[in-house]
């Protein structure tokens, strides 16, 4: 650079711009404004001409040295200034690379539990890109489905692929975080863990149900219902709303059956008419007067109590106007047409003294290991009716 070019960057105080180390390369412009400007000029001025503000712009002579090529030219001396203070010919040139690119900004979205969060990235290259992402996880490109954020596209490699997806229409980029991998990893585990549990008790307690001697002699011989399998039941406002949902469940069955996947769920059938209750029985067992209703738990808590006690009231008003409701077992409703009332029963694994007690004064049965197998409370003496 010849002399008379870099006078103009020397200011009215004396201080030649170039020489200004850039230490920083993000924060050299803000260096520069501190220098070229007073607090008070930053205070009462707008950076450039705005109809937003009635502020006057600052100086724009003095702005130009930091916009446009103005900048390049100062990011140039900051190469000189750095390298002449000893920080090496590839630590400068980095400088001054970073100081002449432009600046790219991606939204991206990260989560926390079921907390979403938005943030605004910015990078300059593609070095600032990797150094990101190995600090803060992978980046996804996640698509929208049907208005829910769930299906990933790819996994983000480079800061180009990453602009490119940030212009895809209904899409969007996701930190995925290790740290909540792993939360979200030891939270499916516990999950399974109860899932597991709770299956053995379903199949378990309502097969011992049938074969209780207690419950044989009080209620007379007893049927599994469904095997013994938990059953879902929908309640509808009109009969047609009812038959016609009884159809569509039964054939979303068996589509998925067929599949090999498990049962729809309730907001993936296509109901004409949406239900305006649900509820799930964990297993049943009849014959011609009674229905027994089991609420089986590894270990039973006064929620599962108080799930009971509402199923047998959703499952009372079955019996008597069974051609409201639905299941995704054939035949199911019509099984308990003629029935005359619920028996309740709690069982599990794991039972405390005191929740038994409070369901024997509530005039439920429990059921509970015997160290041979489960036994119910009629079986041991503790009547509740």
């Amino acid at each position: 650079m010849s002399a008379k070019d870099e006078n103009k960057f020397i200011t009215e105080s004396g201080i030649n711009l170039l020489h200004i180390p850039a230490k920083n390369p993000c924060k050299y412009a803000l260096a520069l404004m501190d220098v070229l400007f007073t607090d008070e000029e930053m205070a009462h001025s707008c950076y450039v001409v705005s109809s937003k503000s009635t502020k006057p712009p600052l100086n724009q002579k003095k702005v130009q040295l930091i916009d446009g090529a103005g900048m390049n030219m100062l990011s140039r001396g900051a190469f000189l200034a750095s390298h002449v203070r000893g920080a090496g010919v590839s630590a400068s040139r980095r400088i001054l690379s970073t100081m002449t690119a432009p600046t790219i900004e991606l939204k991206v979205c990260s989560r926390t539990g079921d907390v979403e969060h938005i943030c605004h990235e910015t990078f300059r290259s593609e070095q600032d890109f990797k150094a990101f992402i190995r600090m803060a996880g992978l980046l996804w490109h996640m698509k929208t489905v049907d208005g829910v954020k769930d299906k990933r596209i790819c996994t983000i490699r480079c800061l180009k692929d990453a602009l490119k997806a940030s212009n895809v229409d209904g899409t969007y980029l996701l930190l995925h975080e290790a740290a909540y991998q792993l939360s979200s990893d030891v939270v499916t585990l516990k999950r399974a863990n109860t899932n597991r549990a709770k299956g053995i008790e379903r199949h378990h307690t309502t097969k011992a149900i049938v074969l209780d001697t207690g419950l044989k002699d009080k209620f007379g011989p007893l049927e599994l219902v469904n095997n013994g399998e938990p059953v879902t039941v929908y309640g509808f406002l009109t009969q047609k709303a009812a038959r016609a949902a009884q159809k569509v469940l039964i054939e979303c069955k068996e589509e998925r059956t067929r599949a090999g996947e498990a049962a729809a769920k309730p907001n993936a059938i296509p109901f004409i008419e949406q239900p305006i209750s649900t509820f799930e029985i964990d297993g049943m067992a009849k014959n011609s007067r009674w229905v027994v209703v089991n609420e089986a738990n590894a270990t039973p808590h006064t929620e599962d109590l108080e799930k009971l006690q509402s199923s047998i009231s959703k499952l009372r008003a079955v019996l008597k106007t069974p051609e409201y409701f639905a299941t995704d077992v054939a035949g199911l409703i019509d099984q308990l047409i003629g029935l005359e009332d619920v028996v309740p029963v709690m069982s599990g694994h794991y039972f405390e003294h005191s929740l038994q007690q409070l369901c024997h004064r509530l005039g439920i049965i429990t059921v509970v290991r015997n160290g041979e197998g489960y036994t119910s409370s009629l079986s041991e003496g503790l009547h509740c009716f």
